[in-house]
């Protein structure tokens, strides 16, 4: 589609963030899958030279490293999700793989530069850029836990109350 977007005589850019999926995919997106990091860091490669394309990549330079750091996280999230197949050893094992792509190496030390709100999202940041992959997993898999208990003594709650 970039061939299509370089013929747009004007953008305008959203920076909220909104989240649509299918009802009819909501169970599949609930799994581990593998191919995450790719599929997301294309969408980056993509966004950053559509960017560069309209000359507008310093004046958007945190919602190219945005993009990167999604493709990250959302890694980290995956592995580390209750059916992940994968070991925690594994899940390290991956996310040092990962923050070594070379794709991502020249955005890693660059994070810094993202406007981000969540003290989570930039506790995580901070210990990525650090190359601490173990202290990554283990706080994203304690707080998916946390998310997983908090959910379902909610729906007893809820449950108790209809």
């Amino acid at each position: 589609n970039l061939s299509v977007y370089k013929n747009l005589n004007s953008v305008a850019f959203n920076r909220n963030s909104y989240f649509i999926r299918s009802i009819k995919y909501l169970d599949e997106n609930e799994f581990y899958r593998k191919e995450i990091f790719e599929s997301n860091i294309e969408i980056a490669k993509y966004l950053e030279a559509m960017l560069i394309d309209w000359g507008l990549e310093k004046e958007y330079e945190d919602l190219i490293l945005s993009a990167y750091f999604h493709a990250v996280y959302s890694k980290i999230q995956n592995i580390c999700k209750e059916d992940s197949p994968l070991t925690q050893e594994e899940q390290i094992q991956q996310l040092e793989k990962t923050l070594q792509d070379e794709r991502l190496a020249p955005y890693l030390k660059e994070f810094k530069k993202i406007k981000e709100k969540s003290p989570y999202r930039l506790a995580l940041l901070s210990i990525l850029q650090n190359g601490n992959s173990k202290a990554a997993i283990q706080i994203v898999s304690r707080a998916n836990e946390t998310k997983e208990k908090t959910s379902k003594f909610l729906t007893v709650f809820r449950n108790f109350f209809k």
